[in-house]
């Protein structure tokens, strides 16, 4: 964590439309985040609304205070962002930043339009993991965020798709 300000995880389950992400900031507290779409999304979808969602969620004040110390020659803060339980998820978006138009990133435009302004943002390093721990943030949205079909009774509009916890 020595050479990354920002450490990511994400993580998405496609059969049930969920996806979750976790960031920690060095100088912060971590925070866990989850959501659903229905379940046609494609995992890649999934997971780059995770890393979106998350990416946003750095507000203005953490990045400048985050800028305020970068040494000499970098213009951005560096995060690490780990992808838990696929493994094709960060070479597609890694090739994508870097600039070539043949990626396989399985997602739609209007995520990947949303997605790049902010990964502009940052200097990004990609990782891939099948490590317990990080796999264990998508048993906590799937516990933490109820099915669709749970809620018959309610409207759609109503059925609750969010969910965040703060750790200190």
């Amino acid at each position: 964590m020595a050479t990354h300000h920002i450490l990511l995880t994400i993580t998405a389950d496609k059969r049930r439309g969920l996806w979750a992400s976790s960031v920690w900031v060095n100088n912060g507290k971590s925070l866990r985040t989850g959501g659903s779409l229905p379940t046609t999304a494609s995992a890649h979808t999934l997971l780059l609304l995770a890393l979106t969602n998350t990416l946003r969620s750095v507000s203005r004040n953490q990045y400048q205070s985050i800028q305020r110390t970068l040494p000499e020659g970098i213009t951005k803060p560096r995060v690490k962002v780990i992808v838990a339980g696929d493994n094709t998820f960060a070479p597609a978006l890694a090739e994508l930043i870097k600039g070539d138009r043949t990626a396989k990133l399985k997602a739609g435009r209007n995520f990947l339009s949303i997605a790049a302004q902010q990964v502009a943002r940052f200097s990004i390093d990609l990782e891939n993991s099948d490590d317990p721990r990080d796999l264990a943030l998508k048993v906590w949205v799937t516990k933490s965020l109820y099915p669709a079909q749970d809620f018959e009774i309610l409207p759609a509009a109503l059925i609750p798709s969010v969910v965040s916890a703060v750790s200190y």
